[in-house]
């Protein structure tokens, strides 16, 4: 019979988990010396504990990481601190009783909750937290939320009969349906998450107003069930897609890019969603600016150039060109450069160039892996003293290389 994981987690001793916070969980020395003094199963969940903390140092603020409970995988798929406080602040208007004077409860419903990542950041906006209830079917990993959070915890598998009969007693749901297999492998299909996309449209049916969080990969256009799709990057690097209904929905015609910066600041951008057509696009000029992959993934590229009366240079390279550096300088979405060259991508020609004009430190950008950047970078790097960026970039059918200057 197989020991219970909770009675396991909850019996690891204090000296243990501090003992194991100095170890390498890769190491067999480590681990033997470990093992000489307390039993595996303890050992196991220490190293493991010892594991997710670390990889939450980049999720959480430190003095929720010390005491929080988290499996590894189990961190990797969790919302950060950072995004699940800024979904809270959403939900919040839900509990304005003078906007929603009718609504007595407002309770909120977490499903697929993990170890509590979002649960906790929706625990500190409500009066009480009573007023929210945690639930998934996993036991280990709900059990840690309870513990990392507080709130009340249920473990079920939320697609049953039975339960969707009790759904009607919310106000407001979260979910954050699995989009790893058991194994940990990733899902990248809307069809392939659990609970199903059928599902969602059903829960939305029953709990109108709500969040469901999913892949940055999704379209908003893949949805059966209307929401406006936010689009979220945490400096800069595109961590997940929220469908928001219901009362949390601005517009379910437009969707939003908001970008969570290091500083904690919030920048957001909303639109009607726009293709980028060769028509629309020009040729280079002086400057050339990166934009954040949540106005790309949100397909508002044409918006924010026309509001920043900026240029598209082509629909698949995700940069915007200027003679002029300002006001775009100052989004917050684009990353400025000054354009000193451009010319058909050949390494012999674009090293012969790079050495007769100083350079020395080389950033490679590139898309759809058009060159290797880690190869390519040490390969063209110069002994001088000028650090150039180079875009190797796929251009209809030909490579092309912009050679330029960060500001």
């Amino acid at each position: 019979m197989q020991p219970d994981p909770i009675n396991i987690w909850s019996s690891v001793p204090d000296d243990l988990i501090a003992r194991a916070a100095d170890c390498d969980p890769s190491s067999v020395a480590d681990i033997a010396r470990l093992r000489k003094k307390f039993s595996a199963d303890h050992v196991r969940a220490a190293l493991d504990l010892t594991l997710a903390r670390r990889k939450a140092q980049n999720k959480f603020p430190k003095k929720i990481v010390n005491k929080f409970l988290a499996l590894p995988q189990a961190v990797e798929q969790a919302s950060s601190y950072r995004a699940a406080k800024y979904k809270a602040t959403r939900f919040k208007t839900c509990f304005d009783k003078d906007a929603h004077p009718s609504i007595p409860e407002n309770r909120i419903i977490d499903l697929c909750c993990g170890i509590g990542g979002d649960a906790l950041a929706l625990s500190q906006i409500l009066p009480s937290p009573d007023q929210l209830l945690a639930v998934d079917i996993d036991p280990l990993r709900t059990w840690m939320c309870k513990q990392n959070t507080g709130v009340q915890t249920l473990v079920t598998d939320i697609t049953t009969p039975t339960f969707k009969q009790t759904l009607s007693n919310f106000d407001c749901y979260h979910i954050d349906p699995a989009r790893r297999t058991t194994a940990g492998q990733r899902l990248w299909q809307l069809a392939d998450i659990i609970p199903s996309p059928d599902y969602l449209a059903e829960l939305v049916s029953l709990i109108p107003t709500g969040c469901t969080k999913l892949s940055p990969a999704i379209n908003h256009d893949e949805l059966s069930f209307p929401a406006e799709v936010e689009y979220l990057s945490e400096a800069g690097s595109l961590t997940q897609a929220l469908a928001w209904t219901g009362k949390l929905a601005h517009n379910t015609s437009y969707t939003t890019a908001t970008l969570l910066t290091k500083d904690n600041q919030t920048h957001t951008l909303t639109d009607q969603p726009t293709d980028v057509s060769s028509a629309d696009c020009s040729s280079e000029k002086e400057y050339l600016f990166t934009i954040d992959p949540s106005v790309e993934r949100a397909r508002l590229i044409p918006h924010l150039a026309s509001t920043l009366n900026l240029d598209i240079i082509h629909p698949k390279l995700g940069l915007l060109t200027s003679n002029t550096l300002s006001p775009a300088d100052q989004s917050p979405f684009l990353k400025p450069y000054r354009l000193i060259a451009y010319m058909p991508w050949k390494e012999s020609r674009i090293k012969n160039w790079l050495a007769s004009h100083d350079a020395a430190i080389i950033t490679i950008k590139t898309r759809d892996k058009t060159v290797n950047p880690d190869h390519l970078a040490p390969a063209l790097r110069g002994t001088g003293n000028i650090p150039y960026t180079l875009f190797i970039l796929r251009k209809n059918k030909s490579i092309i290389t912009y050679i330029t200057e960060p500001l």
